[in-house]
């Protein structure tokens, strides 16, 4: 390959093998994600990218608690664990 040497004949064609690949690996993850939510083995506090949930929900989740804890004048202690 020379630069500024435009045949399409001396082109190489990387990016239909890069985008035939992911899009086998996004089939294959989409099957593996269906199949492990199927036999319950995917953790139920995590939602982002699963079926049937939305990456919303926890956030929300949090902030109903805070709301209904300062409506009700209760002590709320509250850890989140990121490890």
């Amino acid at each position: 390959k020379k630069p500024g040497d435009y045949r399409i004949h001396r082109l190489r064609v990387i990016h239909l093998y890069e985008a035939d690949y992911n899009l086998i690996l996004g089939i294959f993850w989409r099957k593996l994600l269906h199949l492990a939510e199927d036999n319950n083995i995917l953790n139920p506090s995590s939602y982002g990218g699963r079926p049937h949930r939305q990456a919303l929900t926890p956030p929300f989740i949090d902030e109903m608690e805070q709301e209904i804890s300062q409506l009700s004048r209760k002590h709320v202690v509250k850890f989140d664990n990121d490890a």
